[in-house]
């Protein structure tokens, strides 16, 4: 993920390989760990939207690292609608993890300075949603339709962000 093009060495290929196939394999567990214990863990309002927004975060990231994973075995170019759409998901699903760090954040910092004040699910979850997927999927179009047009979207031989034009600093 750095702006400036990597060394062909492959170790580095390898370690990022595996390192990606390790990340994927844990959120599974994490995913298999949250299906089991969903209804022990989430007792109370602040408990729910903690454990949606961490639900969230771990599919997000799920989906991210196995794009990121299966990109450099698509064919690399500007004119690659595959590599176009790889980079695209990946720039909107590691902005959607943090989004959605933002929002667990948020809603933990409202129950901690407001105490008696309950949240609402009707009007939280939504928002949170909003907050989680809308606002990443807004930066990642823009940079597409600014970048994209003007051929600075996507890095030359890989399906990543070009570091040059400034699309990679939209999800730095």
């Amino acid at each position: 993920m750095s702006p400036h093009a990597a060394p062909e060495e492959p170790a580095l290929a390898l370690l990022t390989q595996v390192g990606l196939g390790a990340s994927i394999l844990a959120l599974l567990v994490c995913l298999g760990v949250y299906r089991l214990v969903w209804r022990v863990v989430v007792r109370n309002k602040v408990a729910y939207f903690r454990h949606a927004a961490l639900l969230n975060m771990v599919l997000c990231l799920l989906a991210a690292d196995t794009c990121f994973l299966g990109a450099p075995l698509l064919p690399p170019g500007p004119r690659s609608p595959l590599c176009l759409a790889a980079a695209f998901l990946c720039h909107f699903l590691y902005l959607a993890t943090f989004f959605w760090m933002l929002a667990q954040a948020l809603v933990l910092a409202h129950q901690l300075l407001f105490v008696f004040h309950q949240l609402p699910k009707h009007r939280v979850l939504p928002l949170m949603v909003l907050l989680g997927y809308l606002c990443p999927l807004g930066f990642a179009g823009v940079t597409l339709g600014l970048y994209l047009p003007r051929g600075q979207y996507l890095r030359e031989g890989e399906c990543w962000l070009d570091g040059k034009g400034g699309a990679f600093y939209t999800f730095a």
